[in-house]
């Protein structure tokens, strides 16, 4: 569990994009994206946190290319075999406000994306 809150408090103010793996021999159009969604305060990983794929304009013209996953108990998530294109990315969780933002998949690449959610004020 420090590990992980460690991990978290990295991530504090920082989306850190890194894009690995970009081939220049004959790509599959497809890519992945996987990350760590936290806590603000305490630097908490938070299990169970929603995390939104929605296609604004990729290489396929399937119109089913959103996608979905749920993070584990240490607050990661991962998605393979996402269509290479630009996506709107939503993480949310209960008792947080929710975060969005553009990204985009590249082919034969993978996207790591790390998140930290504001607890809602009541």
């Amino acid at each position: 569990m420090n590990m992980i809150k460690n991990l978290c408090a990295l991530t504090l103010g920082l989306s850190l994009v890194l894009v690995l793996s970009l081939s220049v021999y004959a790509q599959s159009g497809r890519g992945s994206i996987s990350g760590l969604v936290c806590s603000r305060v305490g630097n908490d990983p938070l299990a169970n946190a929603r995390i939104e794929l929605h296609a604004i304009e990729t290489i396929s013209s399937r119109t089913d290319q959103d996608r979905s996953t749920i993070a584990d108990e240490n607050g990661r998530y991962e998605m393979l075999q996402v269509t290479m294109g630009e996506y709107w990315l939503t993480i949310s969780a209960e008792g947080y406000e929710a975060y969005k933002t553009k990204v985009f998949i590249p082919s034969d690449g993978h996207l790591v994306w790390a998140t930290v959610l504001r607890k809602i004020k009541s």
